[in-house]
């Protein structure tokens, strides 16, 4: 599988993400990682890539949202 095939884009707002291999009964167990604040996440069983689309622009702006949420309590 070439890494185009292999990465997904989420929603920079999703913190878990599952993976079967995506190929029905021939997949691997499900699996569930959390993003913990990074942007990557690869399944240590099919290598897939879990990448949260726009990042590197949103990045900046939701540590500086949750920095000033804490703030707020």
């Amino acid at each position: 599988m070439n890494n185009e095939n292999n990465t997904i884009k989420v929603d920079p707002d999703i913190e878990t993400i599952c993976c079967d291999g995506g190929q029905d009964g021939l997949g691997h167990p499900t699996v569930y990682y959390t993003f913990n604040d990074k942007n990557k996440i690869i399944c240590s069983y099919c290598s897939k890539i879990f990448v949260k689309e726009n990042y590197q622009w949103n990045n900046n702006v939701q540590l500086q949202i949750r920095e000033y949420k804490k703030l707020l309590n």
